[in-house]
């Protein structure tokens, strides 16, 4: 099975995303992470050095190289399936409130290319968060802790895989 993890950023796919895999045994891509090593490029850098239109081709070149894999957890960059069609698997959305969001990425410090101020992230939030619901077959409030999002996670597989 494969499963995409979706969401805005700082919803915490990247951290649930290694904690579920190393609970299935399953590999974990980290999407944004694979497209920066790739390029020897922060994704910030990649942004401002080529433009957003490269980075989405980029990251649908990286999801047509995903297609044959199995068994794995992928953490997908936030716009990556606002832009993109993602392959087979199981889509889950970490749904999180924007005021829990906006203290995380403040906490967090790492440079994002879309995160200028918190009226453009709120706006930003408002236009992706419900196509997040739409394109996801699952949601999960990641409000919580990530050990209890991974919790939940697994208590859904268990019941698919009835």
């Amino acid at each position: 099975m494969k499963l995409w993890l979706i969401g805005f950023m700082g919803s915490g796919k990247s951290t649930i995303g290694g904690l579920l895999a190393s609970k299935l045994g399953y590999s974990f891509i980290d999407t944004d992470l694979i497209i920066s090593q790739e390029c020897g490029l922060s994704v910030e850098k990649i942004f401002a050095r080529y433009g957003a239109p490269h980075f989405r081709t980029l990251e649908a070149q990286l999801i047509a190289r995903l297609r044959a894999k199995s068994s794995c957890v992928i953490a997908t960059g936030g716009g990556m399936p606002i832009y993109n069609k993602l392959g087979e698997g199981l889509v889950c959305y970490l749904c999180v409130d924007f005021e829990v969001l906006y203290m995380r990425l403040l906490q967090d410090g790492t440079p994002r290319p879309l995160f200028k101020d918190k009226t453009t992230l709120y706006q930003l939030y408002t236009e992706r968060t419900p196509i997040y619901a739409h394109l996801a077959q699952h949601t999960f409030s990641a409000n919580q802790t990530p050990p209890q999002v991974v919790a939940e996670i697994l208590a859904l597989l268990r019941q698919v895989e009835l």
